[in-house]
């Protein structure tokens, strides 16, 4: 169901057998001109000179004369400028094409059989079960949610899953923190997930500054004697301190001191009460890190008391997630659990594989190291995983000296679930850049272990983060930007917009919820991945070009438009197609066209942006054609019926890639 890219195929084809006859065999791209004084799209020669040996233009012309035998129905001329051969569409043949597919498929336009029910999976969001989503997790929520409707439109069958992290220490931690205040009978006095945050950064603190503190007393042992509280620095203390001569020598360690003192100064000041009753409690744990480290060694032997802890803290933090996750239409088919992979000895398994590898080599102190370089260059591997043959590819460390896993240990035996367990084709992991290094020591880590085609199925969907105007964000302060409160500010902007306006307070209510997430989803996917979002509220809810609003604004626009003239439905049999030949009009019936091409587009080129720069495009060509094209004042009934036909086909295609994109198509605003 792509009507203009039938259109382009064949153009493209034909180009192809007219090449290999020249004695050149080329994947030929055929694109859109910049101008339609030009043609509709073209094919540029440059890159063939070399291998014809012939200037471009000549190139061209040879192409264009010999095309002149090709009967294409679709192609009204072929003309050559300057090395480029441009293909002037039969204006008449493609709008009555694409249109009439566009009418007649309605739900299914854009839809397309291309992944052939390839079964895919796609690993998005996966924070640690231990703070809110924030305003820069979410770009990874929308990325792999937009992503998966994506490839469900191309025709795969597509699952969401979110790993959850929660052996880490900071998982560990924060349910020793929610544990101790549960205990003392200290209920959450705010959102789940919004109370564990603060509780992971006190936490968090505290072991920080035990560990700076041991710094401090193997350096200067007299310094043991006035400290009051292993987690604690009061003023007096930090003052005593820095007098020390050696602490002002260490630049590194006084750096340490200031910055932990001053994190939990800081939420001691917003948090007295928690942060109060959370020391005394901690206070009566000799030695909190050991503590930690214990707990998280039984939490991964499977240990049932310990269990019931962690998973208890896990669960609540993930009831808030999954919360402000569904105020913005994004849904999990699985939440797969890092622990259960560990229990069920899957994680085992794959260290006693990795082992047979004869690239696991065990240090002194038991600590187990996959030499990860060595396999690369014995096999050549540099080059076809995209790495510089400088690059030195670190060695994985496997296990710690006390046996237990890393993190991107039991990463690689999630990653084997997937194709193996989970039976999937193709794995997408939404993960920032900042984890190329450890997805690539997955990559080669599957190879090691003989799953060579897993491996080149397994992409890393990489994005940079997100950079608030006027704010910074931090985890270990609990200082962030939630994606609760962002929704919130946008709705209170939009309502405040609709503050006059004849709706009820219920539509506005709806309408400002509707729009604020819009405006959100579409800002955070509408920056390429590998540059960072710099997230400005004001101009996320901005009415003109390029942000959802505008989007929404102009579907309604379309919406009205077809209400006022009182029709729901066209019969395509009964419009004279030939009737639209304005420029304005010609313009949108292409980019119509062009909306299932795009779909494909953003699968191979793995860029979002794709679809919010074609949804803006379309909606400026919309805002064209009906500025300069009456559709209800027209006087003659045929052209009247074939201008509203294009209205629909817009509206159509417009709320299907809206629909994609997860934004809520709006027939009032």
């Amino acid at each position: 169901m792509n009507p203009l890219g039938d259109v382009l195929l064949t153009i493209q084809s034909t180009v192809e057998s007219i090449l290999e006859k020249m004695g050149v065999k080329v994947e030929v791209k055929i694109l859109r001109t910049p101008s339609s004084e030009l043609g509709d799209f073209s094919f540029p020669t440059f890159t063939l000179s070399k291998d014809l040996k012939k200037d471009p233009n000549t190139i061209a012309k040879t192409i264009a004369n010999e095309m002149s035998s090709f009967k294409i129905d679709f192609v009204k001329k072929i003309d050559v400028v300057g090395g480029y051969v441009n293909f002037h569409l039969n204006r008449e043949l493609v709008t009555e094409k694409i249109l009439k597919t566009v009418l007649t498929n309605a739900e299914k336009y854009g839809k397309s059989n291309v992944l052939n029910g390839l079964k895919i999976m796609v690993e998005h969001t996966s924070v640690n079960p231990i703070a809110p989503i924030h305003i820069g997790n979410l770009r990874n929520s929308c990325i792999g949610d937009v992503f998966a409707n994506v490839l469900e439109t191309a025709g795969g069958n597509v699952k969401r899953h979110f790993y959850v992290d929660d052996m880490g220490k900071q998982s560990v931690a924060t349910a020793i923190g929610y544990k101790l205040l549960k205990d003392r009978g200290i209920k959450p006095d705010r959102k789940p997930d919004l109370w564990m945050g603060i509780i992971y950064a006190l936490m968090n603190a505290f072991l920080m500054i035990q560990e700076v503190k041991e710094k401090i007393w193997d350096l200067i042992p007299e310094a043991k004697k006035y400290s009051k509280n292993k987690y604690y620095i009061s003023d007096d203390e930090l003052n005593s301190i820095l007098r020390h001569e050696e602490i002002q020598e260490s630049k590194e360690l006084k750096k340490e001191i200031l910055e932990w003192s001053s994190v939990l100064k800081s939420l001691e000041e917003r948090f007295p009460e928690l942060t109060k009753k959370l020391l005394e409690e901690v206070s009566k744990i000799d030695d909190l890190k050991n503590y930690c480290d214990k707990l998280g060694k039984r939490y991964e032997e499977g240990d049932p008391e310990v269990k019931i802890i962690i998973r208890e803290m896990c669960d609540v933090t993930l009831n808030g997630i999954k919360e402000t996750l569904s105020n913005f239409g994004i849904y999990f088919d699985s939440f797969d659990w890092e622990s259960d992979l560990v229990w069920s000895g899957k994680v085992k398994n794959v260290l006693i594989a990795l082992e047979r590898s004869g690239y696991v080599h065990k240090e002194e102190d038991g600590v187990k190291i996959l030499d990860l370089e060595r396999y690369v260059s014995e096999h050549n591997l540099k080059k076809k995983l995209g790495i510089s043959e400088d690059f030195e590819i670190p060695p994985l460390v496997l296990t710690r000296s006390d046996g237990t896993t890393l993190y991107t240990t039991r990463d690689i035996a999630y990653t084997v679930w997937k194709f193996e367990g989970g039976h999937f084709d193709r794995v997408y992991n939404v993960i920032g850049a900042e984890q190329s290094l450890p997805q690539l020591q997955i990559n080669i880590a599957l190879r090691i272990l003989g799953h060579d085609e897993w491996a080149d199925n397994l992409i890393h969907f990489k994005y940079e983060l997100v950079q608030l105007v006027g704010r910074k964000m931090s985890g270990r302060r609990a200082q962030y930007v939630t994606a609760d409160e962002v929704l919130e500010e946008a709705i209170r902007r939009v309502k405040e917009i609709l503050r006059k306006s004849p709706y009820s307070e219920e539509e506005k209510e709806k309408i400002a919820k509707n729009v604020g997430v819009g405006a959100i989803r579409y800002a955070l996917i509408n920056v390429t991945p590998l540059k960072p979002v710099i997230f400005d509220m004001k101009k996320v809810l901005d009415m003109k070009e390029n942000s959802g609003p505008f989007i929404q604004y102009n579907y309604a626009r379309a919406c009205s438009i077809l209400k006022k003239a009182g029709i729901e439905k066209i019969e395509p049999e009964k419009v004279n197609y030939s009737l639209l030949t304005s420029s304005e009009e010609w313009d949108l019936i292409k980019a119509i066209g062009e909306f299932p091409i795009k779909i494909i587009d953003i699968i191979n080129e793995m860029r979002l942006e794709i679809l919010t720069n074609y949804m803006n495009n379309l909606a400026i060509l919309f805002s064209k054609f009906y500025e300069k094209r009456p559709v209800l004042k027209v006087e003659d009934e045929r052209v009247r019926l074939a201008r509203l036909a294009l209205v629909k086909a817009f509206q159509i295609t417009l709320g299907n890639a809206l629909t994609i994109a997860g934004i809520k198509p709006l027939e009032r605003m």
